[in-house]
């Protein structure tokens, strides 16, 4: 397999991961309301998480999901759950220094659970292993190659918001400048919970 097939890889992850969706609302969130430093257990739990499951599509776990299609329901209903959950946390959440002690980014497990609890993540890492892997010898081989491109590759476009929402947080004085970014975002996470069952 040539270069220029990676690279069309690469170019397919850019365009699907750097719009707006659930990894991407939370990391500008996190990154404004908690700083990038804070912010990096949730960003690499997204790569682990995309390891994981890019893994388990290799070993066939979509077999699985066909024989069974209640696993797949179950996935998106409490994705759904989690999701409306997150949003709502985020809905209420004010200025920084305002919030409770209890108020925190997400751990880096929280982070990977979310990458398993989002039914378009499954989707895309199964359009990605059918068109971008080889079969034979070097199946294995193109398996780490397209998980690693497809894993860093999101995490980096998730990145660039979370540092975007950092230096978003340096323009926010007051409460209600907060109150609405906060509420925005927290809004938009419940969109993507929404979403999760229209097929947009």
């Amino acid at each position: 397999m040539d270069s220029i097939h990676y690279l069309s890889l690469l170019v397919f992850m850019f365009v699907s991961t750097i719009t707006p969706g659930p990894n991407v609302v939370m990391v500008t969130a996190s990154g404004a309301n908690f700083g990038i430093k804070r912010t990096l257990p949730h960003l690499f739990g997204i790569a682990v998480g995309c390891y994981i499951i890019m893994v388990l599509e290799a070993l066939g776990i979509n077999q699985l999901f066909a024989e069974f299609p209640s696993i797949p329901l179950l996935i998106k209903i409490v994705g759904t759950l989690y999701l409306t959950w997150l949003g709502l946390k985020l809905f209420r959440k004010g200025k920084p220094e305002k919030q409770t002690s209890r108020s925190r980014p997400l751990y880096l497990r929280e982070s990977v659970l979310l990458q398993f609890l989002n039914p378009k993540g499954w989707i895309l890492t199964l359009t990605v292993m059918s068109g971008y892997t080889i079969q034979g010898n070097d199946y294995w081989l193109s398996v780490l190659i397209v998980s690693s491109i497809y894993a860093w590759s999101g995490t980096f476009t998730s990145g660039v918001w979370m540092v975007l929402g950092s230096q978003v947080a340096k323009v926010m004085r007051d409460e209600k400048h907060w109150r609405l970014f906060n509420g925005t975002m927290g809004l938009l996470t419940m969109a993507c919970a929404v979403m999760l069952w229209t097929g947009i």
